[in-house]
């Protein structure tokens, strides 16, 4: 995905695309996270389940724990890094949510900024 997909994208179809990149699945309105099955009672229809990764600081803290893995010095963590600078033009500890989000999205979607 390239920034000028993401900002064509409504707040839930961006929420969306960064739950899809953590492991959530979903069909027929249901959401889940971590099993490859559809589980019969687990499931949560709509979004309700999913955190807004556009509003929840710490949701986007979890999300960005995926790429680094205690690894700061890994390909993947440096390159977020380098699309947080090209997201947010001040200190990345300033980055909101949504700025967060869309760095994710870019990095992790294998699409650098830069």
């Amino acid at each position: 995905m390239t920034h000028e997909q993401w900002i064509k994208l409504s707040p839930e179809e961006k929420c969306m695309k960064v739950a899809e990149l953590c492991g959530w699945h979903h069909s027929d309105g249901y959401w889940w996270k971590h099993t490859s099955v559809k589980p019969q009672v687990d499931g949560v229809r709509g979004m309700e389940a999913v955190p807004n990764y556009l509003t929840d600081l710490n949701a986007m803290h979890e999300a960005e724990d995926t790429i680094h893995n205690e690894d700061f010095s890994n390909p993947e963590w440096l390159k977020f890094l380098m699309n947080m600078g090209k997201v947010i033009n001040q200190r990345r500890a300033h980055a909101s949510a949504a700025q967060r989000a869309e760095a994710f999205v870019l990095t992790v979607s294998d699409q650098a900024v830069i």
